[in-house]
């Protein structure tokens, strides 16, 4: 298993060359990472904090299934 960041595309890379330098293909892919930010109502909430979680909770599993996959 590795320990990533998945915000981090670098780090996403090398954790997929990795992983394919080890195995010649993936059967199984546990791509979990979630994470919460705030809890103000929507009117009030900072944009800042939506983001990370769009790009922690959304982009970065697609982003790591993007470089399992092929």
């Amino acid at each position: 298993y590795a320990v990533v960041d998945v915000r981090d595309r670098e780090a996403l890379n090398r954790v997929a060359a990795d992983q394919a330098a080890f195995f010649s293909s993936a059967d199984i892919l546990v791509n979990n990472a979630g994470l919460a930010r705030g809890k103000d109502f929507l009117c009030n909430g900072n944009e800042e904090d939506w983001d990370e979680m769009i790009d922690t909770n959304l982009k970065s599993v697609l982003a790591m299934i993007r470089r399992v996959v092929p």
